[in-house]
């Protein structure tokens, strides 16, 4: 629009050129103002003024000696108000031009939100999770949602794209330690061109270092001389790289020691040489970091004193367990005299009675994996002395009676159901003990005729493909037994029934090899479900849908249920993946369709 004024002794023009309805990063948008210059000879400048209400002008620009300029920053949710004026060099300004004005896109109104939480307090430690919810309406209809996080080490980022998921999770990481975190939620109606309708944001939060938790290998009070390895564990280790510190402080005398530097390993050993009171610090912090530390965390007074030692155990398994199961027990000790403490496993068989699996040593694990045909009742003993002992054992602890029982047939199934006739289906039996090697046979029962049938005798190898000719229910048993056995089987399992139908194709899910948003560069496979048809092999096609350029085929009709992308940095931006499925011979456009979500692929 062009609007003309007149400014005391200076004259000019206003001409609004453009508005760029995209929004960036931040809740914004931005117009480009022009105007004539003004035709009196002494003018040296320009001033633009503008603000949300007519004649109310918060904001004014200085912007020199030009006739174009481009405001950032502007919400789409409200109305703009511009005017001019000129000055010159004597400080002179003219009154205000004429007023332009630029509508918001979105009548104030239209869409709402009526809520925006998080379902934690603040700040959030690493590696815990927060979910911010939003819920807004529109008198367009339906509304989507979109998430923006900003921190201050990477800016504005995308969180999670328009979608109509009202929620969004972030799992904070030790690269985000640190204040002024936010996360802006833009909502708009679904179909809306937009890049929000409207918008708001959290108050600015912190992000501090996971509490760390530190633990011994032993009880206290512990003998002199008896090593005691302490473990540090911190949320979300696993994101970035640590290093870890351990000192102790020795509560008589007041001092410090450092007993491992700083390195990778989270674990340390400290072994106390004299009776006292004790206290064991951890510091943690990022490897490259200057800091002393991120984050500490330090144990309660330990006592180290001679007393009678005295053991427990414990497994890392749930008993009973079965063969081809590796357990471990450990023996934790507590008081004693002089370490290093020294350590013996009895295990009893209600077959064969008691035998010595590992004689005296300083380790205080034993790690069995029992083998097939090694099932049964079973017991173990721990026994412990301190070091020097002539005794038989200075204590001992029982882990009671549990049994060992014989591995099952897991049986996996190759394909989603129904499937039409003449589809080839794959099921596999798998006995999990690599003890023995095993032989499998495969019955296969129609529910229709209330019949078994051998489907394939036994055999070393553990699969059966099998091609339904007709509609129905059927199921299928394996049997399997340790080649030699000559039982007619030693374990079996059977499948769900299995539904062999006719009907159109449908899609049941399609899943992802990679967390979105990923990348420019990363390899992204996608794998569909298809059930149902009337003929097999079901056929699949990928589709792309990207802002920039539309729809375009990723991968056409074939039997192969996935198709794998790799994004350049020509395709930054939001895409949407959509699979069709056919049956063998159908020249249907498709029978069955799903998309996935709009996802987001960056620089």
């Amino acid at each position: 629009m062009t609007l003309r004024f007149r400014a005391g002794i200076l004259f000019t023009t206003l001409t609004l050129l453009m508005l760029i309805g995209t929004a960036s990063i931040a809740h914004a948008q931005s117009a480009t103002l022009a105007w004539d210059a003004s035709t009196d000879s002494t003018v040296t400048g320009y001033r633009l003024s503008y603000g949300t209400g007519t004649g109310a002008y918060s904001q004014t620009v200085d912007v020199g000696n030009v006739t174009q300029f481009t405001v950032n920053g502007l919400d789409l949710a409200l109305n703009y108000f511009f005017a001019v004026q000129a000055y010159n060099a004597a400080g002179l300004v003219s009154s205000y031009s004429n007023e332009a004005m630029l509508p918001a896109p979105v009548p104030p109104g239209t869409t709402t939100i009526s809520s925006f939480a998080a379902n934690t307090g603040f700040p959030l430690l690493v590696g815990t999770p927060v979910t911010w919810t939003a819920a807004a309406s529109s008198l367009r209809g339906p509304v989507q949602y979109k998430f923006l996080l900003y921190s201050p080490q990477t800016g504005w980022t995308i969180g999670q794209d328009y979608t109509q998921n009202p929620s969004f999770t972030w799992t904070p990481g030790w690269n985000d330690v640190g204040s002024n975190h936010m996360v802006q939620v833009w909502v708009r109606s679904i179909g809306s061109t937009f890049p929000y309708e409207a918008w708001v944001a959290s108050t600015s939060f912190g992000v501090v270092a996971s509490a760390v938790q530190l633990t011994a290998d032993v009880d206290f009070p512990t003998a002199p001389s008896s090593p005691v390895r302490w473990t540090a564990t911190v949320a979300g280790a696993s994101s970035v790289q640590l290093e870890y510190k351990f000192l102790v402080l020795n509560q008589g005398t007041g001092a410090w020691t450092m007993f491992r530097d700083y390195a990778a390993s989270n674990q340390a050993t400290w072994t106390p040489t004299t009776t006292g009171n004790y206290l064991v610090q951890v510091w943690v912090r990022r490897v490259g970091t200057t800091a002393a530390y991120d984050a500490w965390a330090q144990s309660g007074s330990l006592s180290v004193a001679r007393t009678t030692l005295q053991v427990s155990l414990s497994a890392d398994k749930t008993l009973p367990a079965t063969t081809g199961t590796t357990i471990t027990w450990t023996a934790r000790p507590k008081g004693g005299n002089t370490g290093p403490f020294q350590y013996q496993f009895i295990r009893y068989s209600a077959a064969s009675g008691w035998v010595i699996v590992k004689p005296y040593s300083t380790s205080n694990t034993y790690t069995w994996t029992p083998a097939w045909g090694e099932e049964g009742q079973y017991d173990l003993q721990a026994w412990a002395k301190n070091a020097g002992s002539t005794g038989t054992y200075d204590a001992w602890v029982d882990s009671g009676n549990f049994n060992i029982q014989r591995a099952p047939v897991l049986v996996t199934v190759g394909s989603a159901f129904p499937v039409p006739p003449g589809t080839a289906v794959t099921i596999t039996g798998q006995v999990g003990d690599s003890s023995a090697t095993f032989e499998y046979a495969f019955y296969l029962y129609s529910q229709g005729t209330g019949t078994w049938s051998l489907a394939r005798g036994y055999s070393t190898v553990n699969t059966l493909t099998w091609t339904p000719a007709s509609v129905g229910n059927y199921l299928v048993q394996v049997w399997a037994r340790k080649v030699g056995s000559a039982a007619v089987y030693d374990v079996y399992g059977t499948t769900s029934y299995m539904n062999v139908a006719v009907g159109p194709a449908q899609i049941t899910g399609v899943n992802v090899d990679t967390a979105l948003p990923a990348h420019a560069g990363t390899a992204i496979t996608w794998t569909a479900t298809g059930v149902g048809g009337t003929a097999a092999p079901l056929q699949y096609k990928f589709l792309m849908y990207s802002e920039a350029s539309g729809w375009t085929i990723l991968r056409d009709w074939a039997t192969q249920n996935t198709a794998t992308w790799t994004p350049t940095t020509g395709d930054v931006g939001n895409h949407m993946i959509q699979v069709w499925v056919r049956s063998a011979g159908s020249t249907a456009v498709y029978e069955g369709w799903i998309s996935t979500g709009f996802f987001i692929i960056q620089p």
